[in-house]
């Protein structure tokens, strides 16, 4: 293996020893030859020896140098010699893991098991936990919202006003700096190429001095540029942006690109990793020349602050909660109820739900290496059965306690060692998996890799685990009853009660972690299956989604937004293959939100502090129709329904139910946004209910739908039901928009089962990562069982056979072998069960229509893990009936 290396080492330092001895006997030759000389010409042999250490110098200096000389090459001897020593354990422990293939492939496999699944999964703690955000002082970068907790909105926008009156208000932070959500942007060019769809996002100047961040080229905004009517359209580039259109140019600062049919200046490049928490965009404008709407009820932005030293996140949180019931009182019709919501960049970024599914995936494979280190220590027992005599001779011989410790220590880490390396390697074959597969459930996957912290943490367990596999035979064979072990291995038998009663145990302690492991499982499979058995309100099959987004330059006009979609689908219905065709400014699970306030015609006027409130959706007539969305009530929109026609809305049942809970909603009229002076707009139809925003609310949330016609949105989403492959599709729409309009590009296109598969993706991941661990587990332990109930069998072969020579009944046989690994299943459960009862209370976060120690969950992992414990069992018990009585008692 790697000897030749290691011998290399060894005999270098032997080398050097051995040098510093030559030395030593140099300086003693020179000195005898000088002192002979002095004798030959008469002088006295004492007198001529201290006459010949002044002659080289200092006597009392040269004695000294020969003291240190002869001190220093005995204690480099003696270093060779435990050097030559440890080569020697290390030879051996080879020779022995070579003689016995199956423990050492066995062993270094399942310790590799363990050490790679605990690598994998602390690479992903720490790439997304872990490591800091490419901010300056990224601790003291906090995000902050608005919230209206009574409705359920924690983690709202902020208005463009009450951002203001924050920043000037605050005494808490450093810097306070605001964007908005991103948006797409039309590139364009005089190349020929086809348009793109880009993400780009406004943001105040002063985002990125708040994060520290310094562009690699060129410049960030200056202070007027970010001012209302600020002349000039800067852009600063993203650097995939900046590599994949302008290939790593220098000469991209002073370019100009036509985004939305306009021109815009590129006036810098931000570094590679530079992100904007919570916002992927890859080009960045201004945003105080673009800002239009200084509205306190409209809330649009996101917000950044720094805090000052010294400031902690509480006292932020109290400061900004003044400010809030401050601008309450002051302005009760838009801000009654709302305050702030203020979180560390970390819980902001990678949000609560993410924390608790690592926290729970590192005890679990915590518990998986817990199984793997006594899954080893069973076998490593087992094999010291046989290595006994071996050991009993060795220190009949003479080898100490601390020689046969060595020995085993030696063997132990190098298990361990191997093992590690097949950890990393199964470790890095799970980080490229989990970059193949891209989980939309883990943030920052390009920040999880394998660093130096994870590979030193691979280090440390592969040497733990190494260490505790040799510790574990280490206190029998430090003490051996040689009279013993060598009368026994002449028999053909070995170990005894206390060996077999700690193998027993650790199965026990296999179980117990295994049956956690199975509950916890369980637990998310009963999850998903909850989740999966919401009524969507929809029917998402054979449905494509195309997003677009209208240029405001181009289609400014609600008119002409209109027009175009309604052009476009038209189009679309004469595709070959499509049903039905209609559009919506948002589908549903997909994350994107509306809301309004609004007052009912013939009420009082509504308390500030609970006005009634709706989230929004524009639609095309057959919208309902396409998506099996019942109209329950009243009719669906026609293109009569547009901005010179009497204002209509549909409303959802749960919206009827809530604000006219003893009236026939249909044929009231409300006004929408502005209560006191806003038109009348009046309900013309009802709809089911549908799961917009999340499956996980126990209640919908009400919902209103204009018609296109009224609201012109130019973002829109065009949906088409098939009647074969949804994505087939996606060509022939793309040419039709081409043909509408051959400068506007998609944005996306996925069908709706994607989206909704991706709304189940977070609990799949979780049930796919802790059930492999559960299995992982599962397998471990009955590996564990079978392993002691068969070397049970062995060691009762003579028992077994007088039985059998007796007239003991074979089948009898099995099931008290059988009975014997049932009995510690059973203590094993019972163990895992109550262990269960109180660990898997840390599931409670990832749980969705299940609560932790759910009895279903918790009985299936028990018959699980006792149907596959009796498996395991079930081949030493027939190898025990199947005993020869006649050779057992011939061998007596």
């Amino acid at each position: 293996m790697a000897i030749p290396g290691l011998r290399r080492i060894f005999r270098l330092a032997a080398g050097r020893s051995t040098a510093r001895a030559d030395a030593a006997e140099e300086l003693r030759l020179h000195l005898e030859l000088r002192a002979e000389e002095l004798i030959a010409e008469g002088m006295a042999p004492e007198a001529a020896r201290a006459e010949a250490l002044r002659r080289f110098g200092d006597p009392a200096a040269i004695q000294r140098s020969l003291h240190k000389i002869d001190r220093g090459a005995e204690y480099a001897t003696r270093r060779a010699e435990r050097l030559d020593s440890l080569l020697g354990d290390l030879r051996q422990t080879l020779r022995g893991l070579r003689r016995n293939p199956g423990f050492a492939v066995g062993t270094v496999l399942t310790l590799g098991l363990g050490i790679g699944l605990n690598t994998g999964i602390f690479s992903v703690y720490d790439g997304v936990i872990l490591r800091p955000f490419p901010f300056a002082e990224p601790d003291r970068v906090v995000r902050v919202w608005s919230n209206k907790l009574d409705r359920g909105m924690r983690f709202f926008s902020v208005s463009l006003p009450d951002f203001n009156d924050w920043k000037a208000a605050n005494r808490s932070f450093a810097g306070l700096a605001a964007y908005e959500r991103q948006q797409n942007w039309t590139l364009t060019g005089g190349d020929g190429a086809d348009p793109e769809q880009i993400e780009g996002a406004r943001v105040s100047a002063a985002v990125f001095a708040l994060l520290g961040a310094t562009p690699v080229l060129g410049r960030t905004f200056f202070a007027q540029e970010d001012l209302p009517g600020a002349p000039g359209r800067p852009v600063i580039l993203s650097y995939g942006f900046w590599q994949r259109h302008f290939g790593a140019s220098h000469e991209a600062v002073g370019s100009v690109l036509t985004l939305n049919g306009e021109p815009a200046t590129v006036i810098g490049v931000m570094p590679r990793r530079f992100i904007l928490p919570g916002n992927p965009a890859e080009l960045w404008f201004p945003l105080g020349a673009a800002v239009d709407n200084q509205a306190r009820g409209r809330r649009f932005l996101r917000v950044l602050g720094r805090l000052r030293p010294g400031v902690s996140l509480d006292d932020a949180r109290q400061e900004l909660g003044l400010v809030s019931r401050r601008l309450e009182a002051q302005y009760p019709e838009t801000n009654s109820g709302w305050s702030v919501t203020v979180l560390g960049l970390t819980d902001a970024m990678i949000g609560e739900r993410f924390h608790s599914a690592v926290r729970v995936l590192l005890g679990a494979v915590g518990l998986v290496l817990l199984i793997v280190c006594a899954n080893v220590a069973t076998m490593v027992l087992g094999r010291n059965v046989a290595r006994s005599r071996e050991l009993a001779v060795r220190a009949a011989l003479g080898a100490g306690k601390a020689r046969l410790g060595r020995l085993l220590l030696t063997e132990g880490i190098v298990l361990g060692v191997i093992g590690g390396g097949i950890g990393v390697a199964l470790a890095f074959g799970m980080v490229r998996l989990l970059r193949v597969l891209d989980p939309q459930t883990l943030p920052r996957l390009n920040e999880v890799g394998l660093n130096g912290t994870v590979l030193g943490v691979a280090a440390l367990l592969a040497l733990g685990c190494g260490i505790a596999v040799g510790l574990v035979p280490l206190a029998r064979a430090t003490r051996p009853a040689l009279t013993d072990a060598l009368r026994e291995s002449g028999r053909g038998v070995a170990g005894g009660r206390r060996r077999q009663r700690t193998q027993r145990m650790l199965v026990v302690a296999q179980m117990s972690l295994a049956i956690l492991l199975l509950s916890g499982a369980g637990l998310l499979i009963r999850s998903l299956l909850q989740l999966q058995a919401v009524e969507l309100g929809f029917d998402p099959n054979q449905v494509l989604a195309v997003d677009l987004t209208l240029p405001a330059a181009k289609y400014g006009d609600r008119t002409l937004a209109t027009d175009f979609y309604e052009r476009l689908l038209e189009r679309v219905r004469s595709l070959p293959g499509v049903a039905e065709a209609a559009a919506a400014s948002s589908i549903p699970l997909t994350g994107n939100n509306a809301v309004t306030v609004f007052a009912i015609e013939g009420r009082p006027a509504p308390d500030p502090k609970s006005v009634p409130d709706v989230d929004v959706r524009s639609v095309t007539p057959g919208y309902f129709h396409l998506m099996a969305i019942p109209l329950l009530r009243g009719r669906d929109f026609t293109q009569r329904d547009d901005s010179a026609a009497a204002p209509v809305v549909i409303i959802s049942a749960t919206t009827a139910r809530k604000y006219w809970p003893e009236q026939d909603a249909l044929g009231q009229r409300i006004r929408i946004g502005n209560l006191v002076q806003g038109p009348l707009v009046e309900v013309v139809g009802i709809v089911g209910d549908v799961r917009h925003l999340n499956l996980e609310s126990p209640e919908h949330r009400p919902l209103l739908y204009y018609p296109l016609r009224a609201t012109g949105d130019r973002s829109m989403s065009v949906l088409v039901r098939t009647a074969g492959d949804p994505a087939a599709l996606s060509a022939g729409i793309r040419k039709e928009l081409r043909a509408l309009d051959p400068l506007q590009p998609v944005a996306l296109s996925r069908t709706l089962e994607e989206v909704v598969d991706a709304v189940y993706a977070p609990q799949r991941f979780n049930v796919v990562v802790l059930g492999s661990f559960a299995l992982a587990a599962l397998l471990l332990a009955a590996i564990g069982l079978y392993g002691v109930m068969a070397y049970a069998v062995r060691q009762r072969t003579r028992e077994l056979g007088v039985r059998l020579a007796l007239g003991a009944d074979r089948g009898a046989v099995v099931r008290m072998i059988l009975g014997e690994a049932l009995g510690l299943v059973a203590v094993g459960i019972g163990l895992g069960l109550g262990g269960a009862l109180v660990l898997d209370r840390t599931l409670t976060a990832l749980l969705f229509g299940v609560k932790p120690g759910d009895p279903l969950a918790l009985v299936l992992a028990s018959v699980l893990l006792l149907s596959v414990a009796l498996l395991g069992s079930y081949a030493p018990a027939r190898r025990a009936a199947r005993v020869d009585p006649m050779e057992t008692l011939r061998a007596e």
